[in-house]
């Protein structure tokens, strides 16, 4: 029986094949708690259920300012600066694996929408 052939690319350089699935709920998605590696990072919120975080300043300044997608109140990762991180992750990932068997990758909708 021989080897399974090395993925390429047209241009003939190995590649990295990812197969990308959205994983079902979590008990934080179902308890409506902000999680980090499953979504992106949420600053101060990170932990906290939506019933908490709705309290705080933070949250009432994310939910009125329209530059949220530049800026979250409280740190973390705003919408612009997440797809960068979700590449530095794959960019690693996909190295690490060069023209290995294909990586099954179990994500959020969030990441798997930024690729």
């Amino acid at each position: 029986m021989a080897a399974p052939a090395i993925p390429e690319s047209p241009h003939g350089e190995h590649v990295t094949v990812m197969v990308f699935v959205r994983h079902g709920e979590t008990e934080w998605n179902a308890s409506g708690t902000v999680q980090r590696l499953t979504e992106r990072d949420m600053g101060m919120f990170q932990g906290m259920n939506k019933h908490d975080a709705t309290k705080t300043d933070a949250y009432k300044a994310y939910s009125s300012n329209n530059d949220r997608n530049e800026h979250l109140p409280g740190g973390g990762e705003s919408l612009i600066s997440f797809p960068s991180a979700v590449s530095s992750c794959l960019n690693e990932i996909a190295d690490k694996h060069m023209g290995s068997t294909p990586v099954l990758m179990i994500s959020c909708a969030l990441c798997i929408q930024s690729v």
